[in-house]
Order: structure tokens, then C-alpha cells, then sequence
């Protein structure tokens, strides 16, 4: 019988590999659609929801810019009140749910809804019972471990 080879490293994806994909569509994505909402109306004053705001609100113009009606526009606090700039984000994040992107924007403000529900208990993270060991194998085995995924990092370190 052969040795086992030792791997120069190991490379995973979250999503269906460490943890169930199912956790992350409808827990993680279903806890933005029914969050969204409250924490654009607690959060909203924080500079970093901001910057998420103005990033979304970017994105969407460059969207539009490029012929892609659909998306729907966010207005500036020059043009609009809060409520409706808060509705319009509402609108925009749900279609790009809903369109499968993954822009950097969306990956944004979800991570800032998730870190919120992480931190409250709201949430807790699905991992298969055969990824903790193995990840553990590879540190006592001195086997670097890399995650390549399309989701944000701080939706990867959360989970």
C-alpha cells in the first residue's frame, strides 16, 4: 500500500464545500431580505453604511449607464429624503438578489447586515461535520489552507 501524499496546500470555497449552500441562500440571504429594512433605519447614519449607500448608489448609475434599465436607481440627499433613499437602496439590493450579482457593493452591505446579526446571536454559522478535522489536519500536517470564493472576505471569515 502507498503512502499517503501530503498536499503542498489545500484550496476550498465556502459555499457547498465547508459549508452548506442551503445556510448560506437561505439563511444568510433570506436574514438580508428580512433585515434590510431595520438596519437602513438603525444603521443609517453610520459613515460605513454610508459609503455602502454611495457605493450601491454608484453602481447602479454605471448600470443604467450601460443600458441596463432594470436596475433600479438610488437617489443623493440633494434630490430625495431619507425614506426615499432608503426605499430606493431596499429596491436595488433585492433586484441584484434577485438577478444572482455579485457586485462588490451588494457583497458590501451584505456583510455589514450579517456581521450585525453574527454579533447579536441572530445567526450562527453551518459548517459539515468533516471540515473542522480535516482543517486541523492540515495545520498539524504544516499544509497551507486558501479560500477562492466570489463572496466578500468579510462574509468568509464570518462563516
Amino acid at each position: 500500500m502507498a503512502s499517503p501524499i501530503t498536499p503542498r496546500c489545500l484550496l476550498l470555497d465556502i459555499e457547498g464545500t465547508t459549508t452548506p449552500i442551503r445556510f448560506v441562500h437561505d439563511t444568510l440571504f433570506g436574514l438580508v431580505r428580512e433585515q434590510l429594512v431595520s438596519f437602513l433605519d438603525t444603521e443609517w447614519t453610520r459613515p460605513d453604511v454610508q459609503e455602502s449607500i454611495a457605493l450601491l448608489r454608484q453602481q447602479a448609475a454605471e448600470d443604467r449607464q450601460r443600458g441596463i434599465d432594470a436596475c433600479p436607481a438610488i437617489p443623493d440627499a440633494s434630490s430625495a429624503s431619507d425614506d426615499t433613499i432608503k426605499q430606493a437602496v431596499v429596491d436595488n439590493v433585492f433586484w441584484q438578489m434577485d438577478d444572482d450579482r455579485k457586485t462588490g457593493s451588494l457583497k458590501r452591505l451584505q456583510g455589514q447586515i450579517w456581521r450585525r446579526a453574527y454579533e447579536a446571536g441572530m445567526v450562527k454559522s453551518a459548517v459539515f461535520d468533516d471540515v473542522v478535522p480535516a482543517l486541523h489536519r492540515c495545520q498539524a500536517l504544516q499544509v497551507p489552507v486558501y479560500v477562492y470564493s466570489s463572496g466578500s472576505v468579510e462574509a468568509q471569515q464570518l462563516m
